[in-house]
């Protein structure tokens, strides 16, 4: 009999012990908040912030008013550049394209004496009005005009027109190189901003043939983009860090290629593929990956990898 009830003592107690047991579990559970299953919806990653755009500098403008008004028959742009050269100006012409070209130089030569034509010496300074017989180094500041009544000034770089030639890739030297960066550089040499008047002049040209919409002078972009690359050249043997030079570069590259794709040829076509494929242009593409930014270079220029 005791062993029986000893049984059933020991039954009764691991009843109790795991009645015990089961309730402390059920306060557990209640009592402890359990853990959140991770959601990653609920923290989301943060966006990866969008690329920078690129950087454009915008030049310093010299506001260049026109002098008079002028027959509306011009059209816009030829129109826009004659009424800055004073009435019967040596530059008029009987072709319009020739005609606003030349006009062109005429306007930024004025520009230029108006805005009191520094010089810097071989000592390094600046001078207005160098010392008598001071031995002088070079003209220093070149003007720009580009319709619109609006011109830029640029101090001229450290390099020479002959520089600028030797270093031109040999497959890019076009139809115009012989005459402006060999025999020009005769009377020109110490201003290699020389180079860049003749670029706006044809790149004004270019925009009164688009104007006037005419079929004949396709000349007139074809030595445009010729001298996009001489222009970049010239920023490129100088190493300059000038910022009014590099912004009037990078806008005037913009302008000028957007009027070569309003009015493509064939032979301006072939050109800027040498310039975007030929090995011997592999070192400027390069420079103008470094100097205008990667972005820069293909959305403006067309460079992919190089």
């Amino acid at each position: 009999m005791q062993s029986k009830f000893g049984g059933y003592i020991v039954t009764v107690v691991l009843i109790l012990l795991i009645l015990v047991l089961g309730v402390r579990m059920i306060e557990t559970k209640h009592l402890t908040p359990s853990l959140p299953v991770p959601n990653p919806d609920d923290n989301p990653r943060p966006p990866i912030p969008p690329a920078p755009p690129p950087v454009v500098l915008e030049p310093k403008w010299t506001s260049a008013p026109a002098l008079r008004a002028v027959d509306s028959s011009l059209g816009t742009v030829l129109g826009d550049i004659d009424s800055h050269m004073p009435a019967g100006h040596i530059y008029r012409d009987r072709n319009k394209v020739t005609w606003g070209h030349e006009t062109t130089h005429g306007i930024n030569a004025r520009l230029r004496n108006q805005g009191g034509e520094r010089v810097k010496l071989v000592s390094g300074e600046w001078f207005y009005r160098p010392p008598f017989n001071a031995p002088i180094q070079w003209h220093s500041t070149n003007a720009f005009y580009v319709l619109g009544d609006r011109a830029c000034f640029v101090d001229e770089p450290d390099t020479t027109i002959r520089e600028v030639a030797d270093k031109i890739p040999r497959s890019l030297r076009g139809l115009r190189f012989q005459l402006y960066l060999i025999m020009q550089a005769r009377s020109w040499n110490d201003t290699p901003l020389y180079i860049w008047d003749e670029w706006v002049a044809y790149t004004n040209g270019a925009a009164v043939r688009y104007d006037l919409e005419m079929e004949q002078r396709s000349d007139s972009v074809d030595s445009m983009l010729e001298f996009c690359v001489y222009s970049m050249c010239v920023a490129h043997v100088s190493d300059s860090d000038d910022p009014q030079l590099k912004a009037f570069l990078m806008w005037h590259l913009d302008r000028s290629l957007e009027l070569y794709q309003k009015q493509k040829t064939e032979s301006a076509t072939r050109y800027w593929y040498k310039f975007l494929e030929n090995e011997d242009a592999t070192k400027l593409r390069w420079w103008c990956i470094e100097y205008f930014g990667a972005e820069w270079s293909s959305d403006v220029l067309g460079i992919g990898e190089v």
